[in-house]
């Protein structure tokens, strides 16, 4: 696999992962422009709510792919859709796939609470398939509890432990709030506080290959994640927030939006040059 299709993976993470009650408002949506490196700009990832069709339930849609130069070097598209129970939040199912050159994922979950269980489903490897007992904790999944800690008022120095699920295994976190930082994101610098995912106990998933994760809230009444960062051996992808917007009837829905330009034609000796560093 390239090296795009390993930021894509780490970054593209809510498609393999649930989280265990709804991080969004209703109508609400994110929009991260996702950069690499010499690359500059290399895909997009768009969080929203959107209407369930089961009466009871409400839905989160992620959507992941790659853009501009690096989708001719490295295509790639993942889908993920969560559903909820609309009177607890608790996370009922959820589907997951991705696509790129040559490999291809497609996987769901579906919670069972009275057995305390959930079944996991691999459509593409059955041998996978597995049932997982549920933790004591409703477990997050990765980028929605990244806009979840909004919720959680963190000061600095404060700690939210939270239970993550990755692929088909869960695993334990501490949220730590650090300072408040001047950051550059889409609309300029600004104040915001940093937290930090830390595993808890022995690393999993992404943190057991020495990946680190870094979300900034902004400092001001709605909190919102405005960057983030994956950091991987190969390099750090930064995802920055270009658009936010809540269409659920009130009035004044708020929205941040910045150009994103991508280029119209490919210099193939660039191409060429490119592909020969991933």
């Amino acid at each position: 696999m390239s090296r795009i299709g390993l930021i894509f993976l780490a970054l593209g993470a809510a498609l393999s992962q649930l989280a265990a009650e709804p991080a969004l408002r209703p109508g609400e949506a994110f929009t991260f422009r996702v950069t690499w490196g010499l690359l500059g700009s290399v895909g997009e990832i768009k969080v929203n709510d959107v209407p369930a069709t089961e009466p009871g339930t409400v839905a989160i849609n992620v959507t992941t792919r790659s853009a501009g130069l690096a989708r001719v070097i490295y295509p790639f598209d993942g889908t993920g859709q969560s559903f909820f129970d609309q009177s607890n939040g608790r996370l009922l199912r959820a589907t997951a796939a991705t696509k790129s050159r040559g490999d291809s994922t497609d996987a769901s979950i579906v919670f069972d609470y009275p057995a305390a269980e959930a079944h996991y489903t691999d459509h593409l490897e059955p041998k996978r398939n597995t049932t997982l007992a549920l933790p004591e904790q409703p477990p997050l999944e990765l980028i929605t509890s990244l806009i979840h800690a909004r919720d959680f008022n963190l000061k600095p120095g404060d700690v939210q432990a939270i239970t993550v699920l990755f692929d088909d295994e869960f695993y334990e976190l501490n949220l730590r709030a650090g300072d408040y930082e001047k950051v550059r994101t889409a609309d300029g610098k600004v104040r915001a506080l940093l937290i930090t995912p830390e595993p808890i106990g022995k690393p999993k998933g992404m943190f057991k290959r020495g990946g680190a994760i870094r979300v900034w809230l902004a400092d001001d009444a709605e909190r919102l994640p405005v960057r983030f960062e994956v950091s991987l051996k190969i390099g750090t992808a930064v995802a920055l927030l270009t658009a936010h917007s809540e269409t659920n009837g009130a009035e004044g829905s708020t929205a941040v939006e910045t150009a994103t330009v991508w280029p119209t034609t490919q210099d193939p000796h660039t191409t060429r040059l490119l592909a020969d560093r991933l």
